[in-house]
C-alpha cells in the first residue's frame, strides 16, 4: 500500500521515534523547525521520502542535521 501526506513540522515532531525525536525537540528548542520542514524538502527534492527514511535521517545523521541547522555537531 502507498500511502502520502503532508506533514508539517508539529506532525513531524508527533511521528518521529528514538533518536530522531532528539534531534527535533533541540531544532524545535531552537525555532528552527520552520527551517528543518525546508531542509528535508531541499534534501528530497527528488522523491517522496517515507517516514523511516526522514526518521533515519534525523536520528543517524543527527550531527549533519544540527550542524546544519544549529551550526553544533556535538549531543
Amino acid at each position: 500500500m502507498y500511502i502520502k501526506d503532508d506533514y508539517g513540522f508539529e506532525d513531524l515532531k508527533n511521528a518521529v521515534w528514538q533518536g530522531a525525536k532528539n534531534t527535533v525537540e533541540k531544532i524545535d528548542k531552537a525555532g528552527k523547525g520552520e527551517a528543518l520542514m525546508e531542509f528535508l524538502e531541499e534534501i528530497y527534492s527528488d522523491g517522496v521520502p517515507t517516514l523511516m527514511q526522514v526518521n533515519d535521517l534525523l536520528w543517524h545523521d543527527s550531527g549533519y542535521v544540527r550542524e546544519t541547522l544549529l551550526g553544533e555537531d556535538e549531543e
